[in-house]
């Protein structure tokens, strides 16, 4: 497996990107504004600035309009997959108009007579299928084994990159890419919500541990501060819902659904501390924002966050309530700790740029231009 080297500015006469052309799935950005839309929207921007030509598509009915760069193929995954897996058509550069390689950035790619690069962001179904749905445990499957014949593997950290070789993909494919923090907006607008508050920002799907927060809550003695979820519903939303009323807590558990930036920064500004409570991470981006904005952020010991936050989070076990009810009362009371932790997180954020995103993604696309090379004259 790869390093991940930190890089720099890019001096415009010596882009790093030159000369390649890359015909690049964006799908994920009209999927919804996950993190993974983020991640598409930043890297794609960075790619371009260090001299890479993207060639941009996108499948599938989408929930979001594609940008107007961005070739909208609204034929439903669900049917292009099997046709593509059966027939091998239609291929990625005819779909893109051309490229020298083929790029997905998050799901499984498509045909492609290019040399095809993968990016792998969380390959957690593999350790807690249960938290996953059944469609995507099987799209794992298939995204795996696509990363195993691909020419070059992108993992968003080392933790997913020790998984994917440990899952079959060749460690000479495996290269580093970790992510980048991007800036919200400042907010012209107080945030949506009154009084103290710890901030939770992610969807409610199961393994986001949502649960684990709602049963915190109700057992950390924190007179007047609430927990407010930021997130769009998904699969664990029946579950918190439901026990939000069992455990009467529904005066200290506010869920606000899906927010936009504006919204978020001004709930990053008015917030106590960040709570990240998932039971298993391939990254941890929210976690990198909190951290940029100076707000003390209290998470999972999961490695991929210790990874991303370094000494600037307070860390407990994952999936522990009681634990995570200890964590919460210490960082609400403990001033100092808070102090400490805001001093922190800005610098370790500040390690975390697109550029260095984008420095460590070409040189994936070099080793698998390289790589292909050496296979079609062997």
């Amino acid at each position: 497996m790869k390093s991940d080297p930190k890089a720099g500015g890019v001096h415009p006469a010596e882009r790093p990107g030159d000369g390649l052309d890359v015909a690049i799935d964006m799908s994920p950005m009209i999927s919804g504004t996950t993190g993974v839309a983020r991640f598409a929207s930043a890297l794609t921007g960075a790619l371009e600035a260090a001299g890479v030509r993207l060639r941009k598509f996108a499948l599938g009915r989408g929930v979001v309009p594609a940008p107007p760069d961005v070739r909208h193929v609204r034929i439903p995954l669900r049917v292009l997959r099997p046709v593509w897996r059966l027939t091998g058509y239609p291929k990625a550069e005819t779909i893109a108009g051309g490229g020298l390689l083929h790029h997905a950035l998050d799901l499984e790619p498509m045909p492609s007579r290019l040399p095809v690069v993968v990016t792998i962001h969380d390959l957690g179904a593999l350790e807690r299928p249960e938290l996953h749905s059944r469609y995507h445990n099987a799209l794992v499957r298939h995204h795996l084994a696509a990363a195993r014949r691909a020419d070059a593997v992108l993992v968003v950290s080392r933790v997913v990159g020790d998984q994917a070789i440990a899952a079959g993909c060749d460690p000479e494919t495996v290269t580093v890419t970790p992510l980048g923090v991007t800036r919200l907006p400042p907010s012209r607008t107080p945030p949506p919500v009154h009084g103290p508050y710890v901030l939770t920002v992610g969807w409610l799907a199961k393994r986001k541990g949502i649960d684990v927060l709602v049963r915190a809550m109700a057992r950390a003695r924190l007179e007047g501060v609430r927990a407010v979820v930021a997130g769009a519903p998904s699969t664990g939303s029946a579950e918190v819902a439901s026990l939000i009323q069992s455990l009467d807590v529904a005066n200290r558990v506010v869920l606000l659904g899906e927010v936009g930036d504006e919204v978020l920064s001004s709930l990053y500004q008015g917030a106590i501390a960040m709570v990240h409570p998932s039971r298993i991470e391939g990254f941890g981006l929210t976690v990198l924002e909190a951290l940029a904005c100076g707000l003390p952020t209290v998470t999972s010991d999961l490695a991929a966050l210790r990874e991303v936050a370094g000494d600037a989070a307070l860390f407990v076990p994952a999936g522990d309530p009681d634990a995570l009810a200890a964590g919460l009362e210490r960082i609400v009371t403990d001033e100092a700790l808070r102090a400490t932790l805001a001093a922190r997180g800005p610098s370790r954020a500040a390690e975390f740029t697109w550029v260095r995103t984008a420095a460590t993604t070409i040189e994936g696309y070099r080793r698998a231009l390289d790589r292909w090379t050496a296979r079609r004259r062997g």
